[in-house]
């Protein structure tokens, strides 16, 4: 978001900079052809007061128009993010009730290990496509965004370990109750990160929050 609004700000600036020079010599040719007058004379004239009104309304003008530009295009940006966020929730919910499933239908004898890693799938395929998306990387904040970094290579090294019979009997409870941790874990980190680009929490009481809601494997 801040890349594109400083390029935005740049370039309207840059316009409205040479208008403004260019209506300054146009007004000050015109005064010259009409008065027969030198530059000198064009400054203590009315005429240039009427200028540097009307120089001053294009400031306002311009500076009006690109914060609401600027704030239109942030608030359609956070909105495209937080749809992106709550994809995301959705596959990390749908990884939270398969491992629930398979912990529980294991501990109850009705799975053994070989199929439990038949039916264990990866979840987070939309997720990875999400993250190495731009408008993402510049939006959601740091922290969050290397949080589910980790979250997805933790959840998926622990798939392909227990896939490829890495993973004794005896851990594979434990292993599948850190991703179930680790899922409503980042939940609810995604949560407060859709609280704050909804601009119903500050920064400071997101990280705040973010804070509290850390987990590590």
């Amino acid at each position: 978001i801040k890349n594109t609004t400083v390029e935005v700000e740049s370039m309207v600036m840059f316009i409205s900079c040479a208008g403004i020079i260019a209506l300054f010599y146009i007004q000050f040719i015109l005064y010259k052809m009409g008065k027969q007058k030198n530059f000198k004379e064009f400054i203590k004239s009315q005429q240039l007061w009427n200028v540097i009104k009307e120089l001053l309304v294009i400031i306002l003008g311009v500076t009006l128009a690109i914060n609401f530009t600027s704030a239109v295009e942030e608030r359609e940006t956070k909105e495209k993010v937080i749809k992106m966020l709550d994809s995301i929730d959705l596959e990390i919910q749908t990884e939270y009730d398969l491992c629930k499933i398979l912990r529980e239908d294991y501990l109850a004898g009705e799975i053994d290990v070989d199929q439990l890693a038949l039916q264990l799938t990866h979840n987070t395929a939309f997720s990875e496509i999400i993250l190495t998306n731009d408008i993402v990387v510049n939006t959601m904040s740091p922290n969050l965004y290397v949080e589910m970094s980790y979250f997805i290579h933790s959840i998926n090294r622990i798939h392909d370990a227990i896939i490829a019979g890495q993973v004794p009997s005896n851990m594979i409870r434990s292993r599948l109750n850190f991703i179930e941790l680790f899922c409503e874990s980042i939940q609810k980190d995604i949560n407060i990160e859709k609280l704050y680009l909804q601009g119903k929490i500050s920064e400071k009481e997101l990280e705040y929050q973010r804070r509290n809601q850390s987990f590590t494997e």
